[in-house]
């Protein structure tokens, strides 16, 4: 794209014309075509087009799955991330990221503590590969703990 013509025609119409509608139309133009040469053009496509979930995300789609309550709020003012019966068995579930896997445990021990249910966490993969290493860890702290451990990505 030659940006030298579209430097030109703007310094016409935003210069040389009297009308102030011209004008304005013309800034507007321009921070358009700034945008799209620059930011659009210089950008990776994966960044710009995808959002990244957020921990409530991952609650909201998996815990409807199984007709679970999300953010259960106990008596000292925290949060369960879902109450939920799955296969007859009710369950305080904690959500996290592989990274804070030991976390997740503390968590949802603690909450199926005060609701009198099991405890449950849902492990967020993002990357299979670099994740496998909390995967394991959780999977080695977690014997014999009665703990029920889901995996779930994007």
């Amino acid at each position: 794209m030659n940006t030298t013509a579209i430097r030109e025609f703007f310094r016409f119409v935003f210069f040389r014309t009297d009308c102030t509608l011209a004008r304005i139309i013309a800034v507007i133009c321009w921070v358009t075509a700034f945008w799209l040469l620059v930011v659009v053009h210089n950008a990776n496509a994966d960044t710009l087009f995808t959002t990244k979930w957020h921990e409530r995300d991952y609650q909201a789609v998996w815990c409807n799955e199984f007709n679970g309550e999300v953010e259960v709020r106990l008596r000292d003012a925290t949060r369960v991330d879902c109450v939920a019966d799955i296969d007859g068995v009710a369950y305080a579930i904690e959500f996290d990221y592989a990274k804070k896997w030991a976390e997740a445990i503390g968590q949802s021990l603690y909450y199926a503590n005060m609701l009198r249910r099991e405890p449950g966490v849902v492990l967020i993969v993002e990357n299979f590969d670099s994740d496998m290493k909390h995967i394991n860890k959780i999977t080695y702290a977690m014997q014999g703990a009665g703990i029920r451990l889901w995996l779930t990505q994007r």
